[in-house]
């Protein structure tokens, strides 16, 4: 029987099609646990190609800030967040309730 890293597959699918890494996003922003976003950034900068210190300095924040706000150890200030999430190529938005 063959066994497939999950992570793996995942990471690589958010890689061939970045409307997935969109949705993956989205989709974890909607759950009730901030942290399940948290890891949804850390699989997209993966899946991106970006080391910490490439993502820190296009955000303009340092790495251990980063690594913090992606560990879930602080609750980082949006603005931090809306860098993260540029320095990655997307955006904040705010739309209606469902």
């Amino acid at each position: 029987m063959t066994t497939v890293n999950y992570h793996d597959t995942l990471i690589q699918d958010l890689r061939k099609d970045p409307q997935d890494a969109l949705h993956y996003l989205n989709a974890a922003i909607e759950e009730d646990d901030p942290r399940v976003f948290f890891i949804a950034l850390q699989d997209v900068a993966e899946a991106q190609g970006n080391d910490l210190s490439k993502l820190a300095k296009k955000a303009k924040l340092t790495a251990k800030k980063i690594t913090e706000a992606l560990a879930g150890q602080t609750h980082p200030e949006l603005y931090k967040i809306d860098l993260l999430l540029q320095a990655m190529g997307y955006r904040l938005t705010i739309q209606p309730q469902r």
